[in-house]
This record gives structure tokens, sequence and C-alpha cells, in this order.
């Protein structure tokens, strides 16, 4: 039996939540905490996806394309660039900026208020579905 990736499953967690599957992130995070995986790695790939989602809605906003995205996060294929783009054009720029600011907020509690990671993590999916009318 083959461990799936983490960087994987965390975009399929991520792509879940852009197409407003909220129900399927949550799941994908179930799937992860029953793997003994890390929640602050869950969080620090999310964030990454997060801000990624969020670069490729500002790169709609200014008519730009997958290659800029390519670009700006150096990625090797286009493949991540072009679901992200079809991902973020389901997302309004207001609820990308939320979702990463909202990532930050959990990374901040995660590391200075002791509150269980699971929970801290958990609570920013379910932030993340109750702003999801822009998303």
């Amino acid at each position: 039996v083959a461990e799936p990736v983490l960087e994987a499953r965390v975009f399929d967690m991520t792509d879940a939540v852009g197409g407003r599957n909220f129900g399927q992130g949550l799941r994908v995070l179930s799937e992860l905490y029953g793997l003994d995986q890390d929640p602050i790695m869950i969080l620090a790939i999310l964030g990454k996806h997060l801000r990624q989602l969020y670069t490729a809605r500002l790169a709609l906003e200014s008519g730009k394309g997958a290659p800029a995205l390519m670009e700006m996060w150096n990625m090797k294929t286009s493949w991540q660039a072009n679901k992200l783009m079809r991902c973020a054009r389901n997302c309004d720029l207001g609820w990308c900026r939320q979702a990463v600011r909202l990532a930050g907020e959990a990374d901040l509690a995660m590391k200075s208020t002791g509150r269980e990671r699971k929970e801290v993590l958990t609570e920013l999916m379910l932030r993340l579905a109750n702003g999801g009318a822009g998303c």
C-alpha cells in the first residue's frame, strides 16, 4: 500500500475547497489525520496552495494566464498552473484574500496559543467553507 504524497493530497484538498466542495476537502483532511500527518505541515502546504490560488485570481483579474502563474511560482509544468487557473475562476478576489489571511491566522494560532493543532486546522477549513459564497 502506497502512502499518498502529502503535497498532492493537500493540493486535492485545495482543489476541493476552490471547487466549493468543502465536504470533500474535509474528507481529505480527515484522511491526512488518519495517516498521522503533522497538522502544521498540512497547513504549510495548504497556505502555499491558497497563496497560489490567490495569485491565479490576481492573474485572471489582470488578463494574464497560466504562463504568468508558472513564471511567478517557478512551476515546471503547466498542469498545476492550469488547474489553479480553473479553480481561481470559481473564487472571487475577496475570498482568495480572506483565505490567505485565515491561513496566516491559523499558522499563528498553532505556534502561539497552545491549542490543539488539528482543532486549529479543522477550524480553518470550516471558516473557509463559511466564507465559501465568494468561492
